[in-house]
C-alpha cells in the first residue's frame, strides 16, 4: 500500500507540473520564426512579411511597426515601399505585411532579423526569379545579416540545420506531443512492440507533413489543435481500461498510426504559419521532420529503458504507475482540449 501511495505521489506531481504548462502548451507549436520573401521582377520588387501577433505588443501597429523593423536593400539601397497592405490571419495567429516597390533589383540586403532583441528568434529569408529560388538564408541574433546571390550548398545547409534543430526542440518544448508520447509507452512492452507504436506515429506524421507540403490538404489549426489534446486523453483512457482488463489485442499502433496524422499536421502547421514560400516549402518540411525524428526517439530511449527498469525492479508499481499516470495525463489533455475549444 506505502508504494502504491508513494506511485500515486509522484503521478500527482507530474499532473501539477503539467497544470502549471498547459498554458506554454498552447503555443507549443510556434516556432519563434518569422520570415521574409522578396519576388523580383523585370519592373518592380515585392516583399512578403509574415510574422507571428504575439510578438508585437498589444499598442504596437503591426504594419508601422513591421516598416520600421524591415532592414532591407536593394542594389544598396533601402527599400521604399510604394504600397502596403495588412493582413491579419486570426485562426493561425500570424500577421501578413506585403508591399512592393517600382525598379528593377539585382541584389538583395537583409541588415537584421526582424526582432533583434529576440535572441532565440530567427527570420528566414527567402529571394525568388520567375517563380524560382535563387537566395536562402536565415538571419538571428548570432548571424544578424545575409545577402542573397545564387543559392549554394552551404547557405541551404545552414537553413535545413537550422530546421532541423528546431524539429527536435519542438517536440520538447511540445508538451501535448511529449505526453502523447508517454502515454502510448506507459504500458510497456517487448521491443518489438514499441518499435511497432514508433513506427506506425512516425509513418502517420510523415504522410500528413508531405500532405502539408504539397498543398493537398491543410486542415486549420482551431481543428488540429484540439484534436491533438483529444489524442492524449484517448490514449491515456484505453490506458486506464487496461488496468482494469488486459486487451488480448495491443491498439497502440493503431492509435499511434490514426492520431499521428493528426499530429503531423499540427507539426507541419507549424512550419507553415512562418509563411516560408512553397518553393522553399519541401526542404524546410523534410529537416523539420528529422529532427522531429531525432527528438522522437530521444524521449524513447530516455523513457522506455527507465520505465522498463522500475517496473522490473519493483513488480507492484507498474499497475499504480500507468493508473495514476495515465489519470493524470488524461486530466490534463482533457484541461487544453477544453482551453483550445472554448478559450482561443
Amino acid at each position: 500500500m506505502k508504494q502504491k501511495w508513494q506511485s500515486g505521489f509522484l503521478a500527482w506531481l507530474l499532473l501539477m507540473f503539467c497544470a502549471l504548462n498547459a498554458q506554454k502548451s498552447t503555443q507549443a507549436h510556434d516556432l519563434k520564426v518569422s520570415s521574409i520573401k522578396v519576388i523580383l521582377d523585370k519592373a518592380s520588387v515585392s516583399v512578403s512579411v509574415v510574422a507571428h501577433s504575439h510578438s508585437f505588443s498589444a499598442s504596437a501597429a503591426p504594419a508601422a511597426e513591421i516598416s520600421h523593423r524591415l532592414k532591407l536593400r536593394l542594389n544598396g539601397k533601402p527599400f521604399r515601399a510604394d504600397k502596403v497592405q495588412i493582413v491579419r490571419d486570426g485562426a493561425n495567429g500570424i500577421v501578413i505585411w506585403q508591399a512592393t516597390q517600382n525598379g528593377a533589383a539585382a541584389r538583395v540586403e537583409v541588415d537584421a532579423p526582424l526582432f533583434p532583441e529576440k535572441e532565440n528568434e530567427s527570420t528566414v529569408v527567402t529571394v525568388l526569379r520567375n517563380r524560382q529560388v535563387v537566395g536562402e538564408a536565415l538571419v538571428n541574433a548570432k548571424t544578424p545579416s545575409a545577402q542573397m546571390g545564387d543559392v549554394t550548398q552551404q547557405t541551404v545547409s545552414k537553413v535545413c540545420f537550422q530546421f532541423l534543430r528546431e524539429g527536435v526542440a519542438h517536440i520538447f518544448g511540445g508538451f501535448d506531443h511529449v505526453l502523447f508520447l508517454i502515454s502510448l509507452l506507459l504500458l510497456g512492452g517487448t521491443g518489438k512492440q514499441l518499435l511497432k507504436i514508433v513506427t506506425a506515429f512516425t509513418l502517420a506524421h510523415s504522410i500528413t507533413l508531405s500532405l502539408a507540403a504539397t498543398g493537398i490538404l491543410v486542415p486549420p489549426a482551431r481543428f488540429i489543435e484540439p484534436l491533438i489534446a483529444l489524442s492524449i486523453v484517448a490514449v491515456a483512457g484505453l490506458n486506464l481500461l487496461a488496468t482494469e482488463n488486459k486487451p488480448r489485442l495491443d491498439a497502440r499502433p493503431w492509435l499511434a498510426l490514426g492520431f499521428g496524422l493528426v499530429h503531423g499536421f499540427g507539426f507541419a502547421a507549424a512550419l507553415s504559419e512562418t509563411g516560408l514560400p512553397r518553393e522553399a516549402l519541401g526542404w524546410a518540411l523534410l529537416s523539420f521532420n528529422g529532427g522531429v525524428e531525432i527528438g522522437q526517439g530521444v524521449l524513447v530511449v530516455l523513457f522506455a529503458p527507465a520505465l522498463a527498469w522500475i517496473v522490473k525492479s519493483r513488480p507492484r508499481w507498474r499497475e499504480p504507475i500507468v493508473f495514476y499516470g495515465s489519470a493524470s495525463v488524461a486530466v490534463v489533455g482533457a484541461f487544453w482540449f477544453a482551453e483550445r475549444v472554448f478559450m482561443v
